[in-house]
Formats: C-alpha cells, structure tokens, sequence
C-alpha cells in the first residue's frame, strides 16, 4: 500500500464573508490530501470489494485530518499545542484501527479459504487392541473382548 500526500486547496464559504461583503464561496483554504492505493487482490466476496474500499476511504480520511490538525498547531497558542496533538494522535490510531481491521478481515478469509482447500476437520479413529485382536478382525472372526487378568470380582455384602 503506497500513500501519496498532495498539498491542494479547496473553495469553502466562511461566515466572514458575509460580514465583510465578500463574495460567498470565495475563501480558499488549503489542505493536503492523502490518497492510499490499494494493493491488487482477488475479492473473496461480493461485500469483500466494499470493506476493503470503506476500510480504505477511512484510513484516508483519518489521515488527512491528522494532517489538517498537524497543520493547524503551527497557527496555535503554545499552550493548546498538547491538547491538538492529543487529537492529532487520535487520528492517527483510528488509521491504525482501519488497517487492523483489514488485517484481521484477511487473516479470517485466508482460514476460510485453507480449510475450503483442504476439506475441514480431519477425524482420525484410534484403535486400541493387540496385533492378534487385529489380525483376528480381518479374517472376519468374531473377536471377544479378553477380562483383564489384573482385576478383583469382589462382591461385597452389606454388614
């Protein structure tokens, strides 16, 4: 994922405009914009291409505003400085958050996608009996199951 930043300006109407009878829509602010590309991939699904363009345009816009905030406490008093980059910061972990989300979204299709591959859950039969037992069932002979040599019938009487 590449990021571009590009230092642009865009048109807004300020209320200052209408005090000082200036047209409307004239003040021009700048601003920089942030634009990600997204890496190429197959989609999963349907909502798959959808996610992955929301969680991108979230991802930019955090990081424009973060720009915006960075920008804006050159312009500020020392001391609302701390309190601006405790918000710029904001933004920034709410970019954090978007990319933590696509990885987590990816790393479950990939589970999807491996299990779909490989066919699910395996089950493996444990067989606990000795080689004759065994060859004994293979021939088709009716195999009964031995006591155990080690153990007590004991019948016990109520004193």
């Amino acid at each position: 994922m590449s990021t571009k930043t590009t230092d642009s300006e865009k048109v807004i109407s300020h209320p200052m405009e209408e005090i000082f009878k200036i047209e409307e829509h004239s003040t021009i602010v700048p601003y920089k914009e942030v634009k990600t590309e997204l890496v190429p991939y197959e989609p999963f699904d349907e909502k798959d291409k959808e996610l992955e363009e929301q969680l991108q345009d979230l991802y930019d816009i955090a990081l424009e505003a973060f720009e915006d905030q960075q920008s804006e406490s050159d312009m500020m008093e020392p001391k609302f400085r701390a309190r601006n980059a405790e918000v710029a910061v904001q933004y920034l972990k709410t970019a954090l958050e978007a990319v933590q989300s696509k990885t987590n979204l990816k790393q479950h299709k990939d589970n999807i996608t491996i299990k779909q591959k490989t066919g699910g859950t395996v089950n493996n039969n444990v067989v606990l009996a000795d080689r004759n037992a065994i060859i004994r069932a293979l021939r088709g002979e009716v195999v009964e199951p031995e006591k155990p040599t080690n153990t007590l019938d004991i019948d016990s009487e109520e004193m």
